[in-house]
């Protein structure tokens, strides 16, 4: 048996930890201690060539209601330094 292991750092609450390889949807990793997340996997299926692995980590609704805010102050006029990279649906 062999495990992935992932570690998410967040500001808030981690929700869920979601994994995909080549466009493959692997599951929902599960949080171990801390943050650390592991996921149940065959990694003798991606010996030769390259992959990529993709892990979606999805946070509390309140980091979410933050920036929306911090993004309204910006086009209040309001000067303030917001980033971060938008989300896409890369499983159903």
């Amino acid at each position: 048996m062999y495990f992935c292991r992932i570690l998410v750092f967040a500001p808030v609450a981690v929700s869920t930890v979601k994994v995909q390889v080549d466009n493959v949807y692997l599951g929902e990793a599960e949080q171990s201690n801390g943050p650390l997340y592991v996921l149940q996997w065959e990694p003798f299926q991606y010996i030769g060539g390259l992959h990529t692995m993709v892990v979606q980590a999805v946070v509390s609704l309140v980091l979410l209601i933050l920036l929306l805010n911090a993004i309204h102050l910006h086009s209040e006029g309001i000067e303030c330094d917001v980033s971060f990279s938008t989300s896409r649906k890369f499983w159903t």
